[in-house]
């Protein structure tokens, strides 16, 4: 599901010079971890699917989004009381290809639980758009640029994170397979990802990504697109704005990640506007994960898969513009009759609750917990404004990870 699931995913830099790029490069690789051998498990929680843990920076705690998918990032809010010292600028690119011109800083310290980050490298952006359209109160990103001074384990089931000086200090199940990843200079781990028919892409682990398999459209035929289990249109989100994008769900009788790991029937979803493929939570916590940075492996250790949180879902995304609610992307195969809702239908009522005037408030309820607030119902209605016409819909539930896990 794509709709605002990776809102602050994957910098990557433009040219601007070849000093601020070395000292870029610098600022990036020079964080340090205090602790010369350490061990520490912490419990996190998850907001929407991601996981979040506590910082402590000058004596004050602030949550955090862990995302191997991106550089470490604070909201530039947080980042004016705090004494972070500016080393140089940058062009960044956004999910979305945005591009903009971002401040780079040093933290003196950073506490994750009782491991100190030192001379920590971060980038200072404005989190308006995860605010508002994401709903979350996140300060900052624990990026890979920091993640790569340790050995980390995430355990979805227990809710848990390990992170290590040594891989002799995480207990490794035997059942496990092991891939080699590349990190890219910020240190995201990146693989190819192949399916049945021969495609091959670059794919990138992205915990900042609640989703499951995704990959490029491109290389994909028409027919093979026009055979998806379910279509979607609409918004995808960036950390700098928004972009029309369409995705395919295509089940596939087979493929592998990093010519190691096999899967059986997976479903992946192919993406118009991303160049490279994501691996997000969605999979990920059906495995115990692994991460070792320094001799570039993943392991991966097969679990019965945690429970996840369920909330209502009705096969439309949501966006609140100039305080109307409207429809933000659609799957097309999900709703209960050919012709329903629109990408773009001004929302006007959602069972019996009036929308016509929405808050932000309003906004956020709907999107985190559902479009309706009641458990289990197998169709909502919906009343739209489309081209000066009322129109009311019968819209069936459909939720997009429940669809994954019946076609595992």
């Amino acid at each position: 599901m794509k709709h605002l699931l990776i809102l602050l995913s994957v910098f990557s830099f433009s040219s601007c010079g070849i000093v601020g790029r070395i000292k870029t490069v610098g600022l990036i690789n020079g964080t340090q971890i205090e602790q010369g051998h350490f061990f520490e498990e912490m419990s996190f929680k998850e907001e929407n699917g991601k996981i979040i843990l506590p910082v402590e920076i000058q004596n004050k705690v602030y949550d955090f989004l862990f995302d191997t998918g991106a550089i470490a990032v604070i909201d530039n809010e947080v980042l004016q009381n705090l004494k972070a010292q500016k080393v140089t600028s940058q062009k960044v690119k956004d999910y979305v290809g945005i591009k903009s011109k971002l401040n780079y800083h040093k933290l003196e310290q950073i506490s994750v639980q009782n491991i100190n980050f030192r001379s920590a490298g971060i980038v200072g952006a404005d989190f308006g758009i995860l605010k508002t359209k994401g709903c979350s109160a996140v300060a900052g990103i624990i990026g890979a640029n920091w993640m790569k001074k340790a050995k980390w384990q995430i355990d979805f089931q227990q809710q848990k994170l390990r992170f290590a000086s040594s891989m002799d200090s995480l207990q490794i199940p035997e059942n496990s397979d092991t891939i080699r990843f590349i990190p890219n200079l910020q240190g995201t781990p990146a693989f190819k990802f192949s399916t049945s028919n021969g495609v091959q892409k670059d794919m990138i682990l992205d915990t900042g990504s609640s989703g499951n398999l995704s990959m490029p459209a491109n290389g994909f035929s028409k027919e093979e697109r026009n055979a998806a289990l379910v279509k979607r249109f609409g918004l995808t989100y960036g950390i700098f704005g928004s972009s029309l994008d369409s995705a395919f769900f295509i089940q596939f009788p087979s493929a592998s990640v990093g010519n190691k790991l096999e899967l059986s029937n997976p479903i992946v979803v192919l993406e118009s506007s991303t160049s490279k493929g994501v691996m997000g939570t969605a999979f990920l916590r059906n495995y115990l994960l692994t991460i070792d940075w320094q001799r570039q492996y993943l392991i991966l250790s097969p679990v019965a898969a945690a429970e996840k949180k369920k909330v209502n879902a009705y096969g439309f995304g949501i966006n609140l513009v100039d305080d109307k609610l409207m429809v933000s992307s659609v799957y097309k195969n999900a709703l209960d009759q050919e012709k329903g809702l629109e990408y773009n239908d001004q929302i006007l009522m959602i069972n019996q609750r009036d929308l016509r005037h929405p808050t932000q408030s309003d906004y956020c309820d709907l999107w985190q917990n559902g479009k309706n607030g009641q458990d289990n119902e197998a169709f909502i209605w919906v009343k739209v404004l489309r081209n000066g016409v009322q129109l009311d819909f019968k819209v069936k539930r459909f939720d997009v990870a429940e669809f994954f896990n019946k076609n595992e």
